[in-house]
């Protein structure tokens, strides 16, 4: 009985700490960015005839700027045709050179932003060295394939990372990674 009741006290102790140190981190997190006070201005009654009222103009903000269609075409093409590699080669054959193709249309059609092409090695044998040479190797193949189909080289850093972000098997993370802004 005993133990139970000390469990109870636990339990409510978990409980009631976080609300504790919630409430208490409430005065500190200010007023919403968007609640702005409205002054109203005052006036004094006028003994003079009415005149008419001033017209108000209400602007609507600018409208947010619409996301880039390209980034998401661009992922979209990615996710359903990746570009990946053979064991330690840096070929661009088959359908990872027509997705190369695709993208390199996709980024040539729309705005001037940065490119970023980095390639993936799993399982390569050597050192270090040899790893982030063939890594380098399938960035530049792709970024050679992009300038190909239309973007300009100035727009593209191509690099190498080697094999720190590895995916779920060895032949999705031999791979090519595009990104764009």
């Amino acid at each position: 009985m005993a133990v139970a009741h000390a469990r109870a006290w636990w339990l409510v102790a978990l409980l009631a700490v976080p609300a504790v140190l919630a409430g208490l981190a409430l005065p500190w997190a200010g007023p919403p960015s968007s609640a702005a006070p409205l002054a109203m201005p005052a006036t004094a009654p006028s003994t003079t005839s009415p005149t008419a009222a001033a017209p108000v103009v209400v602007t609507d903000p600018a409208p947010a700027e619409p996301p880039d269609p390209t980034a998401a075409d661009l992922a979209q093409v990615l996710a359903a045709h990746p570009i990946r590699f053979t064991a330690d080669s840096a070929a661009l054959t088959g359908p990872a050179a027509d997705t190369a193709r695709r993208v390199g249309e996709l980024l040539a059609a729309g705005p001037a932003v940065p490119v970023l092409v980095e390639g993936h090695v799993a399982d390569t044998p050597g050192g270090p060295d040899a790893v982030q040479r063939l890594s380098d190797q399938r960035a530049a193949v792709v970024a050679e394939a992009l300038v190909a189909a239309g973007v300009p080289a100035e727009r593209i850093t191509a690099r190498g990372a080697g094999a720190i972000r590895p995916l779920a098997t060895v032949e999705e993370s031999r791979r090519v990674e595009i990104t764009v802004g």
